[in-house]
Parts: C-alpha cells; structure tokens; sequence
C-alpha cells in the first residue's frame, strides 16, 4: 500500500511542477512584450529624458505634475497588461491592498525591464562615441612611414 501511495503522490508532484509554470508563461511574454514595445516605440523619448520618466508613465500618476501625452500613451499601454496578468493568476477575492501590491510588483517589474534596456543603450552609443574619438585621435597621431 505504501508503494502505491508513493506512486501517486510523485505523479502529483509532476503534475505541480508542470502547472508551476503555466501561469509564469502567461504573464512573462506579456510582461516583456511590453517592455519591448515600449522601448521600441518611444526610444528616442526615452534616451532624451531622465530615466525617472518612466515611472508617472507606468503608474498613471504623477505627485508633482500632470502627465504628458506620452506618458499617458505609455499608462495606456500598461493597464491592459496587468489586467491580463492579474486574470492569469485567477485569483478569487482579493483584498484591496492584496490586489494593490501585486500590481506593484508587475509595475515595478515594468518598470526595471524599461530601465534596463535605456540604460543599455545609453551606454551602448557612449561606447560607440568613445570608440570612435579614439580611432580619429590615433590616425591624427600617424606619422607617415617610407616613401611611395
């Protein structure tokens, strides 16, 4: 009998690690599919503005100012992916604050992923500018050799 029990429960368990993931890979390309839309869309915004411009965008709201039509846009395209998100959870009566802090999470997640890929390319063209003055300094620096 305990055989068999054991036999159950380690096809329970595979049927756990199986649905562990499920839900992760709802949510993960919608995540990054945002973040990757975002990113292409308004690239050349966010390169020219300090990276704290994303956060009123994600979040809807800023303390100090209203928001700007980008960053409205950009919310726009936020909700809807946490609305997704929260459903794939299927999560049955949440309290308001439970509610609240997952969002949070998903908004901060968001948030990084969009952070990261300005910064990368920020410092991706830095590098590129620097690699460049070097090569125009070193043929500035060349001395012709011989004759031709």
């Amino acid at each position: 009998m305990k055989n068999l029990l054991k036999l159950f429960v380690r096809k329970q368990r595979t049927t756990e690690k199986e649905d562990l993931m499920a839900i992760a890979k709802t949510i993960g390309p919608l995540i990054d599919g945002l973040a990757n839309e975002i990113f292409r869309k308004y690239f050349n915004i966010l390169l020219l503005k300090p990276i704290t411009y994303i956060v009123p965008a994600v979040w809807g709201a800023d303390q100090h100012h209203e928001l700007d039509a980008i960053s409205k846009e950009i919310n726009a395209l936020v909700l809807p992916v946490i609305e997704k998100s929260m459903l794939a959870l299927n999560i049955d009566q949440l309290r308001r604050s439970q509610e609240f802090a997952i969002a949070f999470l998903i908004r901060g997640l968001i948030i990084s992923k969009i952070a990261f890929m300005v910064e990368s390319a920020k410092n991706q063209s830095s590098a590129a500018g620097r690699e460049d003055r070097t090569t125009k300094n070193e043929l500035k620096d060349v001395e012709p050799m011989g004759s031709a």
